[in-house]
């Protein structure tokens, strides 16, 4: 046990002293500067399961939904979900994450601290009426979602993280069937995507009726022009005499682009 203990410790001194290659955001001065210790787990003789919560500080501008990614290029070090959120960082403040991140590292090889970067992320501003403009809205970040419809899904679930991937990832799909609506072979591709998406969703929330019905008011959201709901029914009018298979019961998960059992939160 004292053997056990004194490894763990000098792990966590490895991190603490010779400190992790954290890449901050240089347009808002976010910076990563601690992180803290909130449960250990074994999960065989030498591989260790970690969670921490991280401290950002911001020596720039006010950052709206602010979130930070660990990576590590590393063969001993598995990031199992990288991803803290922290809210609102006004200038000046310094604030803990509210949720954790989880790595899981193989003590028998030194953690490689200069393997880890950090990257940031945050809410886009809110376009107002010049995101109506155009049939694609404004993307300022490039993320393949619209910058108002970003922010609808992080505001409207602040505190369900899988949901909110759920549905980024039938925005992103939406963002991508509009232009080539009238195009009856990339109408079938992308209805094929968008089903597996829904199907995402629908397996978080438990069912179909309660997926369902985050769904219709997402795509009330997206919808929000004539032009945008004209280049849906477009779309619909495309896939007439076409058929698309949905994956068994059994795949349901497999749709989400991301882990589903392993990330974080709700």
């Amino acid at each position: 046990m004292r053997k056990k203990q004194l490894t763990t410790i000098a792990f966590i001194l490895c991190l603490s002293i010779f400190g992790i290659c954290f890449k901050a955001l240089a347009e808002y001065n976010l910076t990563i500067i601690n992180y803290s210790l909130v449960s250990e787990k074994r999960i065989s003789r030498y591989i260790f399961e970690f969670t921490y919560t991280a401290t950002v500080t911001n020596n720039g501008q006010d950052a709206e939904a602010v979130k930070a990614t660990f990576s590590i290029n590393s063969p001993y070090t598995t990031v199992i979900d990288g991803e803290v959120n922290f809210g609102n960082v006004p200038a000046g403040e310094t604030l803990t994450s509210t949720d954790t991140y989880t790595i899981r590292h193989d003590r028998s090889y030194p953690f490689d601290t200069k393997a880890v970067t950090w990257s940031f992320f945050f809410l886009p501003p809110d376009p107002g009426e010049a995101g109506k403009q155009t049939l694609l809205g404004i993307d300022s970040d490039n993320d393949g979602v619209r910058d108002d419809i970003q922010r609808y899904i992080y505001f409207t679930y602040p505190n369900e993280k899988k949901v909110r991937l759920a549905m980024t990832q039938i925005a992103g799909d939406f963002q991508r069937l509009l232009p080539d609506a009238a195009d009856p072979d990339m109408a079938l591709e992308n209805v094929k995507k968008l089903n597996c998406s829904d199907i995402c969703l629908y397996y978080i929330k438990g069912g179909v009726r309660n997926g369902m019905r985050l769904s219709d008011a997402l795509i009330a959201e997206i919808l929000n022009t004539k032009d945008r709901s004209f280049a849906y029914i477009t779309f619909n009018n495309s896939l007439a005499g076409k058929t698309a298979t949905l994956p068994p019961l059994a795949e349901h998960k497999n749709c989400c682009s991301f882990d589903v059992d392993n990330i974080g939160g709700n």
